[in-house]
């Protein structure tokens, strides 16, 4: 029910998840480029919703994302990863440099709900077309304390940014760099 749109692109990496400026500055590109071809596509968009491909797999959150969505601030989901690397798992927030808000958030049984005012959001994220067209992505300044391409978005928009417990995605611990799991003895 909602126009689509997939822009697929070699990527140019393989990049490490790490703050290199290189790879901040070709997911702005990319993104860009993203926004642009979709545009060019739906150009009666009003509203754009910006899901990375990890998370697609969740439409039934990306639905909450939108029904609670306002029209007229930046939303996005939050992100959660599960840490098997203690004696009991934990979940916690896995996008901290594009929220850094939410550094040291994590649940074992219940999520936190509502939403957070936060200075950006990333990964699932809805806002207004004119968001964008004021500025786009880039890279903030300085970098890398200052985050990456979702941070240089939301902080130039002007809009309220919200992080929101309602809509809450789940990263596969198969798709990230560090360690989030060890052996039962290992933990011990």
């Amino acid at each position: 029910e909602i126009p689509f749109f997939c822009y697929t692109k070699v990527s140019a990496g393989p990049f490490p998840r790490n703050m290199n400026r290189g790879r901040i500055e070709y997911y702005v590109q990319l993104r860009n480029e993203a926004t642009r071809a979709a545009l060019k596509i739906f150009p009666r968009t009003e509203h754009i919703l910006s899901v990375e491909s990890y998370y697609l797999n969740q439409p039934g959150q990306i639905r909450r994302l939108i029904k609670e969505y306002d029209g007229r601030s930046i939303l996005g989901a939050s992100t959660w990863i599960w840490d098997r690397t203690r004696v009991l798992p934990v979940a916690r927030f896995y996008d901290t440099w594009a929220t850094p808000e939410a550094k040291g958030l994590k649940f074992s049984l219940v999520r936190p709900r509502g939403r957070r005012r936060v200075s950006s959001v990333g990964s699932c994220v809805l806002f207004p077309r004119f968001v964008w067209e004021m500025h786009g992505y880039g890279v903030p300044e300085p970098f890398p304390e200052a985050g990456c391409e979702y941070n240089y978005l939301c902080q130039k928009s002007g809009v309220p940014v919200w992080l929101t417990f309602e809509a809450s995605l789940w990263r596969d611990p198969d798709t990230v760099d560090t360690p989030t799991r060890y052996p039962w003895a290992r933990r011990v």
